[in-house]
């Protein structure tokens, strides 16, 4: 396998579907400049409707499994049968974009995406349902690989130290890497200049999946208190995720917006059309109470547009000051941050650039060079041990 100390990396996208990490996997393929590493070749195994969305290079080698789109159970199966000795004959090292390897195969680094999995009281709000079940059996599964793993990527110091000190995992065993995702130029606009809200119609924007931690029925009802004084409508884009939470907006519309005066749900757009969302709405709100890195906002900041935020971790970690935060929880918290940035041009000016420039940190370009130089590096650190 080995071609003057270059390398061949497999990679498992088993269970990459939609999303973010789907995106992540682009992303980096995409941007790899294969000539920088020592990298000979790039296998990835995932379903057939995964591989068509990756970059062709003669490099990169697609490995459809067979089953796994039809059938959900047969992931494991393949996981635990057919993987590993696939992988013996093929690679030198595996990188599990999903988090959860649970093959004899060595050596591996896992990535931490979903911090759901890791916060007892976040996935208490599914109640006793298939998704908090769910998210059980994955915390297993990815603690499991975590303590086997030869190294971790994490997407967020939040994430880091929190999942490290739960698991209690030995930092001398396995080494630990703090690599952020990117941001798709596609999103970067500069910050347009502020302007009064209060004597015109102000357009309210929130992309985010519906779901039990994303708490729109909140920002219904915060919007609904502050249409006595101003006219506001309120956007939202996104798919659903949880059966529990659409209950819960359409309640909140029947209550508060019985009318459909100020609320307009989208549904899931692509990422052309959000960026037209963008450009015409005069405020962003991001009301997560769960997040590992939260791709969405840091998109939302690289738009320049003036943002409200969460003041749960890790959003701190990223739009630092740019930003007026409130407690997601709290439709009167809610509706002061948004009245605070309705009635003060200088500070969505202020908050717009700040948060502009955070986001110019992250990009695709950094996120893959660290991400497969750090992989090799794990690789050469395992092979010394063999010594």
């Amino acid at each position: 396998m080995k071609n003057n100390n270059k390398i061949t990396i497999g990679i498992d996208a088993s269970n990459v579907k939609v999303g973010g990490a789907k995106t992540y996997l682009i992303e980096i393929l995409a941007n790899l400049k294969i000539s920088d590493h020592q990298i000979k070749k790039i296998i990835v195994w995932g379903s057939q409707k995964t591989l068509d969305f990756l970059p062709e290079f003669p490099w990169l080698q697609k490995e459809p499994i067979q089953l796994i789109d039809n059938y959900r159970l047969y992931r494991f199966y393949w996981w635990l049968f057919k993987f590993n000795s696939q992988l013996s004959n093929s690679c030198d090292i595996l990188f599990s974009v999903g988090g959860t390897f649970l093959g004899k195969f060595r050596p591996f680094v896992a990535m931490s995406r979903n911090m759901l999995v890791f916060d007892a009281k976040e996935s208490s709000r599914y109640g006793f349902s298939y998704n908090r079940f769910k998210y059980f059996i994955l915390k297993l599964a990815q603690s499991y690989t975590f303590f086997n793993s030869n190294g971790i990527i994490f997407i967020s110091k939040y994430a880091e130290e929190t999942i490290s000190k739960m698991l209690k995992i030995n930092k001398s065993k396995t080494k630990f890497k703090l690599i952020h995702h990117g941001v798709s130029k596609s999103f970067i606009n500069k910050p347009r200049k502020q302007t009064i809200l209060k004597d015109r119609k102000i357009k309210i924007l929130y992309v985010s999946t519906i779901d039990d931690y994303k708490h729109q029925w909140n920002l219904i009802e915060s919007v609904s208190l502050l249409r006595n004084d101003f006219d506001i409508e309120l956007d939202f884009i996104g798919g659903v995720n949880s059966k529990n939470a659409l209950l819960k907006f359409r309640n909140s519309l029947k209550k508060f917006d019985p009318d459909n005066k100020f609320v307009n749900y989208h549904g899931k757009l692509d990422h052309k059309s959000m960026i037209e969302f963008y450009k015409k709405s005069d405020l962003f709100i991001y009301l997560s109470t769960c997040e590992n890195m939260p791709n969405i906002l840091i998109e939302s900041m690289s738009t320049g547009i003036p943002i409200a935020c969460s003041n749960y971790k890790p959003m701190p970690e990223f739009i630092k000051d740019g930003t007026v935060y409130f407690d997601p929880c709290d439709v009167r918290d809610i509706k002061v941050a948004l009245e605070k940035m309705i009635l003060d041009v200088q500070l969505r000016e202020k908050i717009s650039k700040l948060s502009y420039k955070y986001a110019l940190e992250y990009n695709w370009e950094k996120c893959s060079k660290e991400t497969f130089k750090y992989i090799y590096d794990v690789y050469l650190t395992f092979e010394k041990q063999k010594i």
